[in-house]
């Protein structure tokens, strides 16, 4: 297989890199290296306002793997491969219409059953996916 039909098989799996979920990835990761002491009421105050500017919510319906892939690119960032091969399968997931986008409770489950975390990350991913304006709230109360 040519790299022409990998990246087409890709793009087939996962979808394409939405313009409004990159530019808002590459503004968190702007601001983060602006201000690489931020406290995590800080980091979620500029991800509540990157979501809300870029209005990610509108593109759910067309592209329901939205808010996955937007805290996959920018808070859940990081070098743990089961963690983010987690993610891609909840993604292909909602692509396959086998997942909602809205309900993702027992998925996050089986990420925070299977995968060694610390117990603020697994809170961490389960309110970001499931609930993020509510995750963004507590986060901002922290």
């Amino acid at each position: 297989m040519g790299r022409i039909d990998r990246f087409l098989d890709d793009i087939e799996k996962f979808g394409v890199l939405t313009k409004p979920v990159v530019f808002a990835s590459l503004r968190f990761e702007r601001w983060l290296d602006l201000n690489p002491q931020a406290t995590l009421k800080a980091r979620a105050s500029i991800l509540q306002e990157l979501y809300q500017d870029y209005d990610l919510d509108s593109l759910m319906e067309e592209y329901p793997e939205t808010r996955v892939r937007f805290f996959m690119m920018t808070c859940f960032k990081e070098n743990n491969p089961n963690l983010l091969n987690e993610f891609q399968s909840i993604i292909l997931s909602m692509r396959d219409g086998l997942l909602s986008p809205w309900n993702l409770q027992e998925r996050i489950t089986q990420i925070q059953t299977n995968i060694i975390l610390s117990e603020r990350r697994k809170n961490f991913i389960w309110l970001e996916c499931y609930f993020p304006m509510l995750m963004l709230r507590i986060m901002l109360s922290w």
